[in-house]
Order: structure tokens, then C-alpha cells, then sequence
């Protein structure tokens, strides 16, 4: 036996009382009033319905209501008189006689479209905008449009349907083509040809380099129907004048580039893409910008080579790390991971093409067991795109290359293989023979030797300390010059230790400083140094005395950034316009050195993109406990004029110190 639940609740709310209101609707002088049955009054309750109530053949309507309504006429599709709203909302306490219309008397507007062979309307409308409010008319399948009831005025016309434009520059009431309508009368006679809607494509900017003529590429879209757009494409500069043009066949499918005759002028430039239409494709047009910049270019880490390999491994480095044509050489972070022995490892440009190129003399790392060792190596890209790994020693050794920027054109930083240009050791190179006093300045001729000319104004030097039995640091800097705080290689007993920096000539000549405090019968370092580039007068590259723009310790602090930087946390820091860096500065040359480590890890440098959460997977250095690792950096300046840095070191921390050794930025 079902037994039966009572449920008591609230009590049901009585319903809202009904009122009226009443109007009518005043026909102007003139028009026959026998018209006055086909028009309704459309009642529009908030949160309900609409629904229409008849006019009777006197005017009269009546509206009964419970909350409030807004209201409008609609007139019969055969009459010239304009539809009305009434102004704002009326509410039961309204509730009374007095709400009349007084429609005015209207024109009409009457003509056929056509569209593109094969273009249907479907769902199109044509959407008339002028001196009164927008309306809409519905285009019958064959073009036919009429619509009557339209205030006295002046219009254009566009289509509201799938990528059409009808009557060019309707959108602008300035330049449209206008047409009038008359109190009574009915404006025949409007045509006009349909043409597909076309847009180009949204991009970002355009990077460019100096002495480089710019490509500008485009993809140009119709939108509707999928067709290709064909015609002339013209590229025009900030003042309108045309710089370059190009003309789009059935094959492109809508994509090209329009590459200038000539080169532009370091800076931003402001171009439009322009295309002209034709019967069928609407014209169209794309601002665009192109920065030109100069010819070093500092970018992203991308990883082009990991690999354990023994032996030679060679990259095509032009296709892994999608270079842009006309590449001359590449700035590289050089990584020796997971050393299985001591040993050394040489990256140089594969001019053979085919992996048989002969290693050359000098080191681009120096490793040892128990630690992933990374240095910088600026690498000549020979017309085969190969470049490759070459390690000694006989360990076995992960070797990786992250490609960190790129030199195009012969613009005066040039690349070299390994060339030594000294070596105190004992039957060594150069003019400094047997172990190197400490705190002392030592300066040599470099300018004339291992490929360097007598007028490069700057060096990149791989600096290597051997044979150290006491802590201290090398520091190197322009032949002469006072001794600066910034260390370039910092050594320990038992592990040859390498660096690269770029030095500024004086005299064709540089300087070094070993601060050591053992004596040199204690501490008989050895200095190695090694040739891999040079820049000449004409390069956009500059050296400068190093100089500390970060030391993130409490003690010594130097910039904005303070504490130890621990793991999964990135840190921006200035450099644009700090120290000997200008505002305009496009890439910096950094010597980062991670000091006072706890535990191990790595430190990545990039440039600072504010719109980005992305961190690359790629290391600038290596850290490990109780070592203090330098490397030099080569990174682009991102937004605010800044680089990041990201301590990947889940196990352990590290203080950091930069150095600015020297930049690109426009001449």
C-alpha cells in the first residue's frame, strides 16, 4: 500500500493585476486611412513573449499589461509609412490613455545585386545605414531587394552575409556611394556588382638586417567561399609610394612576398600591402612594420645537436635551427655533459661538407668528470650548413650545441677556427713563456696572429687556465688598461678551466691578470688563449671594459636583483641603457658566472618577452657545489630592454654575477 507524503510550503504568490493602456495611432496628412487595420502595435514584455495587437480602423489600440513593455508599429510591407518606437518602457503605474504614434511618411528603395559566377546569397541581407536608423532588407534568389517605409534621408548599402561588400566604403558614411530618399517616392534603379570579401592575413613584424634587402611575405584570404585571389599585390611605403609589387596566379593560392630592390635604413618602417581587386575580389589592404635591425642577431636557445656519439658529430645547423638565408656564422652555447673522463672538445664549420673536414688546433671546452661544462663559440657556417662537434681526450661525452643567434652578411664580426696565440707552458706559443705570475698585469700582441687583422678594433678570445694548485681568477680586458673587477675565468686546483670573452684591442694588443694570493712557485698557472673571432670598425658589435651590472650578493650587491637564485623561478634584469649599454641595444655580450653554489643545476639566459610564460629548455651554464662556473653569453634584449634568467635547480641554489663585455646596437 502506497503511502500518500503531504509537502507544505510556501504560499503561492498572487498573480500581478492586469491594466491597460491605450493609444492611437495619428496617420499623417494625406494618406488613406484605410491602411490603418494592416498595422499592429508589437509589444515587447521584459523577460517574455512579444506579441502584436491589431489597430482598429479608427487608430485605436489597446494594450493590457502586467509588468512593464516597450512598443513599436510594423507597417504593412506595401506601405511608404516609417515604423516608430516608442522612447523608453512603460509600466502598469503608467497604466491610462495618450500613448500615440505619429508615423511619418516614408520612401522606398527598390534594385537587383549580382554576385560572382557560382555565388549564391543564401542568408544575405542588405543592410542600408545612413541618416536614420540602420535597416535591413532581404535580397530574394535572384538579386531582387525592395524595401518600403524608409525615413526621408540619404544611404548607402552594404551586405550582411558571407563575405561580401557591396557599394565600396560603406562603412565610411564620408565616402560612400550615397543615393536619396523622398517623402512618397520609391528610389528605383539601385545595382551594383557583389565582390568577394578579401583580407590579408594577420602577422607580426618583419625582422630584417642591415645591408639586406627585406622580404615582405604575405597570405592573402577570401573568406566565403574559398576561392584564390589573384591580381597585383603592391607594397607601399609610410608616404604611399609604391616599393615593390608583386602578382598572384591561380597557383600561389594567395600566398607571396615582395622583396625590395634595396636595403632600408637601420629602425622601424611602417609598409601597407595593398590589393588593387578586380570584378569578383574585393580590394583590400595590411599595415605592416619591418624592423631592421643590425646584422648580429641574438635569439631564443634552440638545440641543434645532442648526442653521445663518439667522435665527430656534424649538424646542418642552416636547416635544425631554421636560420634565415644569408647566415654567415652562428653564436653557440657548447655543452660537455656527463664526461666520462678529462678531455676537450672543438666546434668548427664543416668546409668539406661531408664530415672529413680536418679538427682544428685549440679547444672550444675543456671537461673533467663530475661536471656538464659549457663555453660560447662563435662558428663560421660554410656553404654545405654543416657544422660539427669534434671531442679529445678518449672519454665519452654527451655533446650538445644550442645555437643562441646569428652574424649575417660580411659585416665585420667574423668567425675563425681555433688559432692559438698563446701558451706559457713550457715549448708553448707566443711571447710569455712559463707559469704566470700572480697579480700582475701581462699583455700580448693578438691583432697580426691566428687570423685576427692589423685593424680589428675587438677579439673573441677563448681563455683557458691549466695547471692550477690554489683557487683564483683570470681576468682579461684591453691591452693597457686598468685591471676591472670582473673575472672572465674562475680556476681551482686540479681542473683546467675555460672561458670565452670578447676583448677590445688597444694596439692590436690585450692584457691579462691571474688573482691568485699563492705565489707562483705554489700556483704555477699556465694561460692558454685561443683566437675564434674578431670584429673590425665596421661591425655593429661592440667591446667594452667588462663591467658588473648584477652581483647578487647581500655583500657585494650590484643592480636590482638580490638573494640567491633558487629553482623554477625567473628574474628580469635591464640592460639596455645600464652601464656602457645604450638604450638601443639590440643584443648584449654577458660573461655570467654563477657563484657561492649549493647543490647542482643550471642557469638559462633569454630574451625577455613579457608576453610569454615560456622558459627555453636549453642551459647557459652548468653549476656544481663548490665551484664558481663563468660562461659567456651572446643573448637578444627582449622587451623593456631586459634579458631573463631561469635557475633550473631543483637539488640546489647559486648567487649570480653579470659582466657586460660588449653589444650590438644600430650605428
Amino acid at each position: 500500500m502506497t503511502a500518500l507524503a503531504l509537502v507544505v510550503g510556501a504560499a503561492t504568490p498572487a498573480a500581478a493585476e492586469t491594466v491597460q493602456i491605450s493609444g492611437r495611432v495619428i496617420l499623417p496628412d494625406g494618406v488613406d486611412p484605410a491602411v490603418l487595420p494592416e498595422i499592429v502595435v508589437r509589444v515587447h514584455p521584459d523577460g517574455g513573449v512579444s506579441y502584436d495587437v491589431t489597430v482598429g480602423s479608427d487608430g485605436s489600440f489597446t494594450v493590457p499589461l502586467t509588468g512593464p513593455v516597450s512598443l513599436r508599429t510594423v507597417m504593412p510591407t506595401t506601405s511608404m509609412l516609417v515604423p516608430e518606437v516608442m522612447p523608453g518602457k512603460i509600466t502598469p503605474e503608467m497604466a491610462g490613455p495618450g500613448f500615440d504614434f505619429h508615423p511619418r511618411l516614408g520612401g522606398g528603395v527598390a534594385g537587383q545585386v549580382s554576385a560572382p559566377p557560382g555565388v549564391t546569397f543564401g542568408e544575405s541581407v542588405l543592410w542600408l545605414r545612413g541618416d536614420a536608423r540602420d535597416r535591413m532588407i532581404r535580397i530574394a534568389p535572384d538579386g531582387t531587394f525592395e524595401l518600403r517605409g524608409v525615413a526621408a534621408g540619404r544611404y548607402t548599402l552594404l551586405l550582411v552575409g558571407p563575405g561580401f561588400r557591396y557599394l565600396g566604403g560603406g562603412y565610411d558614411l564620408d565616402t560612400a556611394t550615397m543615393f536619396t530618399v523622398e517623402p512618397g517616392v520609391m528610389t528605383t534603379g539601385i545595382t551594383g556588382q557583389l565582390t568577394l570579401l578579401t583580407h590579408f592575413e594577420e602577422t607580426g613584424p618583419i625582422t630584417a638586417f642591415r645591408d639586406v634587402p627585406p622580404t615582405v611575405p604575405f597570405t592573402l584570404l577570401e573568406q566565403s567561399t574559398g576561392s584564390t585571389p589573384t591580381g597585383d599585390v603592391v607594397l607601399r611605403d609610410a608616404d604611399g609610394a609604391e616599393i615593390g609589387r608583386t602578382t598572384l596566379g591561380p597557383q600561389d593560392g594567395g600566398r607571396g612576398r615582395i622583396t625590395l630592390a634595396t636595403a632600408l635604413p637601420m629602425g622601424k618602417h611602417h609598409v601597407t600591402l595593398h590589393f588593387a581587386g578586380d570584378a569578383v575580389l574585393d580590394e583590400t589592404h595590411r599595415d605592416r612594420s619591418v624592423d631592421v635591425g643590425p646584422e648580429i642577431v641574438g635569439s631564443a636557445p634552440v638545440r641543434v645537436l645532442d648526442s653521445s656519439a663518439r667522435g665527430t658529430v656534424c649538424v646542418d645547423v642552416r636547416n635544425a635551427a631554421d636560420l634565415p638565408a644569408g647566415v654567415t656564422s652562428v653564436l653557440t652555447n657548447v655543452t660537455a655533459a656527463r664526461p666520462t673522463g678529462v678531455g676537450y672538445g672543438v666546434v668548427y664549420g664543416d668546409t668539406a661538407g661531408d664530415g672529413t673536414t680536418p679538427v682544428p688546433a685549440g679547444s672550444t671546452v675543456n671537461f673533467e668528470p663530475g661536471a656538464d661544462v659549457a663555453n660560447f663559440a662563435l662558428v663560421a657556417v660554410p656553404p654545405s650548413g654543416r657544422i660539427c662537434y669534434a671531442t679529445g681526450g678518449g672519454a665519452q661525452v654527451r655533446k650538445i650545441i644550442d645555437v643562441t643567434g646569428f652574424v649575417l652578411g660580411d659585416h665585420g664580426t667574423t668567425p675563425v677556427a681555433p688559432s692559438r696565440v698563446l701558451d706559457t707552458r713550457p715549448g708553448g706559443v707566443g711571447e710569455l713563456d712559463g707559469a704566470v705570475a700572480p697579480r700582475t698585469v701581462h699583455t700580448v700582441q693578438v691583432a697580426g696572429l691566428g687570423g685576427v687583422p692589423a685593424d680589428a678594433t675587438s677579439v673573441l678570445l677563448n681563455a683557458t687556465v691549466v695547471g692550477a694548485r690554489a683557487p683564483g681568477n683570470l681576468r682579461v680586458f684591453p691591452g693597457g688598461a686598468a685591471v676591472p673587477n670582473a673575472s672572465v675565468v674562475n680556476y681551482a686546483p686540479g681542473q683546467d678551466k675555460a672561458n670565452t670573452t670578447l676583448v677590445e684591442l688597444v694596439d692590436g694588443k690585450v692584457s691579462f691578470y691571474s688573482d691568485t694570493g699563492a705565489p707562483v712557485t705554489r700556483n704555477p698557472v699556465q694561460v692558454l688563449l685561443d683566437v675564434v673571432g674578431f670584429s673590425t670598425d665596421t661591425s655593429t658589435l661592440t667591446s667594452v671594459a667588462p663591467t658588473r651590472i648584477l652581483d647578487s650578493r647581500p655583500g657585494s650587491q650590484v643592480g636590482p636583483l638580490t638573494g640567491r637564485f633558487y629553482g623554477w623561478r625567473q628574474a628580469r634584469l635591464p640592460v639596455a641603457g645600464v652601464g656602457p649599454v645604450p638604450s638601443n641595444a639590440t643584443l648584449a655580450v654577458l660573461n655570467v658566472t654563477a657563484v657561492d653554489v649549493h647543490g647542482t643545476g643550471n642557469l638559462r639566459v633569454f630574451p625577455y618577452d613579457r608576453t610569454s610564460t615560456e622558459i627555453p629548455t636549453t642551459s647557459s651554464l652548468n653549476f656544481v657545489p663548490g665551484r664558481d662556473v663563468p660562461n659567456l653569453v651572446v643573448v637578444g634584449i627582449g622587451d623593456r630592454g631586459a634579458v631573463a634568467f631561469y635557475a633550473d635547480s631543483p637539488q640546489g641554489d647559486a648567487h649570480v654575477a653579470v659582466d657586460v663585455v660588449g653589444y650590438a646596437a644600430p650605428r
